[in-house]
């Protein structure tokens, strides 16, 4: 009986090996390639990269062959932003350029990887400042402001802060050396 039970367990276990085998063929022969195939050519081409200053802005143009779909990431070291564009080659002159316009010092293209298509480009800043991007047609308007550290209107000066009326609000005064910044930062500690 004891080994009729051992035979059983035997077959069993090959069984089930033999079907897990031919799981992972099926599933190897299955997969996809992931990427561009031979022959296939990428959706858009970034074709230039500019800086058009404007009053309270400064923008970075980028312009394409089609309209760039993109993901944009702010970095703290170094501090910027990373917009990557996938399925979009890099067809530009010059992929580092320089600005002497703030908050922008400046900006590198590049490709990923040359199998894959995906365009890199990061703009390097001076200062912490607010962003927003702007589809234009076939161009990405990447907008800076020029207004002040992460978008916040510049502080008042001392005068200033001292000439507000806080006598509606629940708020303390403020001190003599205190700057209103617009940024509400909670209470002070006593």
């Amino acid at each position: 009986m004891r080994n009729l039970r051992i035979k059983f367990l035997e077959r069993i276990t090959s069984v089930f090996c033999m079907a897990l085998v031919v799981a992972f063929v099926f599933a190897g022969c299955a997969a996809q390639q992931s990427g561009m195939q031979k022959g296939e050519t990428p959706a858009a081409e970034i074709t230039s990269i500019e800086l058009s200053p404007e009053s309270d802005y400064l923008d970075v143009v980028i312009s394409g062959t089609a309209p760039l779909t993109y993901t944009s990431v702010k970095q703290p070291l170094p501090l910027g932003v990373v917009l990557y564009f996938p399925n979009t080659r890099l067809n530009v002159a010059n992929a580092d350029l320089r600005s002497s316009e703030t908050p922008v010092a400046s900006i590198h293209a590049a490709q990923v990887e040359a199998k894959t298509n995906t365009a890199r480009v990061e703009i390097l800043l001076a200062s912490d400042t607010a962003y927003h991007v702007v589809q234009d047609g076939r161009a990405l308007k990447v907008k800076f402001s020029k207004i002040g550290a992460a978008g916040v209107i510049p502080p008042a000066t001392t005068s200033q802060a001292m000439a507000t009326d806080t006598s509606s609000s629940n708020l303390p005064s403020p001190s003599p050396t205190a700057v209103t910044t617009g940024v509400y930062q909670g209470p002070a500690l006593p």
